[in-house]
């Protein structure tokens, strides 16, 4: 019962302190993305919960610049991949110098900063993701969504496999909202696959029949995937 208050109070902190609306995403060109898997810490302290998402540290990183955006639940265990977060995170910052800036002062007014972290998420993953052009989408709460996660097997098979995968999605009705590529993880925080996609279908169905046809080019492609169903409510 404590660890599911702990979680309650974890989420209802996120969701005062973001500054958007959280079922849309709009970003500018030069903007850096932020996409964080994370998995709960079932022991967490709270007072160390309370210093990093109230009082301390989360409050003063979105005063010296970060932009939280969203935070989404992981609906049920992983459809693909051994690693299941219990939460997707979307942030921004306004640059590259400006993350560089913010992450220095950060540890510095905080020492126990990365030590904190590791109290609170049991993984905490990070892929920052510089926008070469604008960035817009939404979640509807009437649709499906699944994000997912290729890491490549070969370089040269990849781009096609990402067309046939993209024409296979539009061919069984979903749409893609959202292929992010080229990023880099922090150290200490690595996850950065080769692609993040995350995808809208009208209902399950329609993604079961897509992952029926697309199976098997996933398991000649890559070397490994991560896939969830996300949480829109």
């Amino acid at each position: 019962m404590k660890n599911i208050f702990i979680l309650l109070i974890f989420l209802t902190w996120y969701t005062i302190l973001s500054a958007q609306n959280s079922k849309s995403v709009v970003l500018n060109q030069g903007q850096i993305f932020d996409v964080l898997p994370l998995k709960f810490n079932k022991e967490a302290d709270s007072l160390s919960m309370r210093k990093y998402l109230k009082d301390s540290v989360l409050p003063r990183a979105i005063e010296l610049g970060y932009i939280p955006i969203s935070s989404i639940p992981i609906n049920k265990n992983a459809i693909q991949g051994n690693y299941t977060p219990d939460i997707i995170v979307l942030g921004a910052w306004k640059n590259k110098a400006s993350l560089d800036r913010i992450m220095k002062q950060l540890e510095f007014e905080f020492p126990d900063f990365h030590s904190l972290r590791r109290e609170i998420w049991t993984i905490f993953y990070n892929t920052h993701y510089e926008l070469k052009e604008d960035l817009s989408f939404e979640f509807l709460s009437n649709k499906f969504y699944v994000a997912t996660a290729y890491w490549k097997k070969q370089s040269s098979d990849f781009q096609k496999f990402k067309e046939k995968t993209t024409n296979n999605i539009y061919k069984h009705k979903g749409k893609m909202i959202l292929e992010l590529s080229k990023g880099e993880s922090p150290y200490g925080y690595y996850y950065n696959p080769d692609c993040f996609l995350i995808t809208e279908w009208n209902n399950r169905v329609e993604f079961i029949e897509f992952m029926k046809v697309n199976h098997l080019e996933e398991q000649q492609n890559l070397k490994h995937i991560n896939q969830f169903e996300l949480s829109i409510k």
